[in-house]
């Protein structure tokens, strides 16, 4: 009885439309200190972007002591553009046997720091079969 007042209600609750206001703008409170977040050697942050970030020299020192090392260095341009201005860097780090990459990416002026986009393991060429024997990646049909 009590799980069949409990089915009924919720269907009830449930049962009203729900509206959104869509003329609310919400104004955001920042400032830019309250992005800025003091670096110390050896120590990380979390970032707005899921990243983590360090000096250069602890990220470099992080990646090396998990057997990484850096294969392709690449650069961000204003506009997208390839004749424009370099605005970051992005490093591309490899295990020797190419299942484990990391990316880092910096910027050439500016506090000294650069941040960590993904370490991702298991790598394998898309249309070859890993050791699991998968091919595909559910949803992506790659």
């Amino acid at each position: 009885m009590k799980k069949l007042i409990t089915t009924l209600a919720l269907i009830f609750l449930l049962s009203f439309p729900v509206s959104a206001q869509n003329d609310i703008v919400i104004e955001p409170e920042l400032n830019e200190e309250d992005f800025y977040l003091p670096l110390e050697e050896g120590e990380f942050y979390w970032s707005q972007v899921p990243t983590v970030c360090g000096t250069p020299t602890t990220i470099e020192k992080y990646l090396t002591d998990k057997g990484l090392s850096p294969k392709f260095n690449s650069f961000g341009k204003t506009g997208t553009d390839p004749n424009g201005e370099i605005v970051y860097f992005v490093t591309h780090w490899f295990s020797e046997d190419n299942t484990q990459i990391a990316a880092t990416v910096g910027v050439p002026s500016g506090k000294p720091e650069v941040c960590m986009l993904y370490f991702v393991f298991d790598t394998y060429e898309v249309g070859i079969l890993n050791t699991n024997g998968i091919n595909k990646l559910p949803g992506l049909g790659i």
